[in-house]
């Protein structure tokens, strides 16, 4: 299967999840395109990507889009997690943005999600698409230091964030982790899937 990201972190992330699969990179691939995100949705972004890498190699691909939804914002950034301060901004700038634009807030109003939306596109061409939630609060500051995309403002319910764990324990439950666990189910119950 071929991963639909040029995301080094992502990419570690799925073949760590998914050991037993034989997952290459765009870059294995020798496959140099950027896909452009135009959906208004998670399930489309991740859909887009790996529509457009299955036109291109007519292989199984995966394919993942993810965010944070602040509930108190109407779910922002969403679909904009990545850019919303613009495609060259780092991480580090998003959430230090986050929480001063929250730095008045109570807990109570600090609830948020973390989706992913993992999309399967089998060597027929039939599309499967698989969401993982993961429920908690925006920190008050930034901690640990396994940190990737929003890990170090995710806090969960025992007042840890997710920065602070290790991959192995993140893998346990984030919602990548969730996505990727309803794909490997379905994959076991559906043989005829070709990959």
């Amino acid at each position: 299967m071929i991963i639909a990201s040029n995301n080094k972190n992502k990419i570690l992330q799925l073949k760590e999840i998914l050991p037993s699969y034989n997952l290459k990179s765009l870059n294995e691939c020798g496959i140099n395109v950027e896909v452009e995100e135009t959906g208004k949705t998670f399930e489309e972004n991740s859909t887009i990507k790996a529509k457009a890498i299955f036109d291109l190699t007519h292989d199984s691909v995966i394919a993942d889009d993810s965010g944070l939804c602040i509930l108190e914002y109407n779910n922002w950034p969403g679909v904009e997690t990545h850019r919303f301060l613009g495609e060259n901004s780092t991480h580090i700038e998003r959430n230090d943005f986050i929480l001063n634009k929250m730095k008045n807030l109570d807990y109570n109003k600090r609830k948020c999600v973390s989706v992913c939306v993992i999309t399967l596109i089998d060597k027929k061409g039939n599309v499967y698409s698989f969401k993982g939630e993961l429920y908690g609060h925006i920190a008050k500051e930034s901690k640990g230091n396994n940190s990737f995309g929003y890990d170090d403002i995710f806090e969960l319910d025992n007042g840890v964030v997710m920065a602070e764990l290790t991959n192995e324990e993140k893998y346990k439950f984030s919602a990548r982790a969730k996505a990727l666990e309803l794909l490997q189910n379905f994959i076991a119950l559906h043989k005829e899937i070709e990959l």
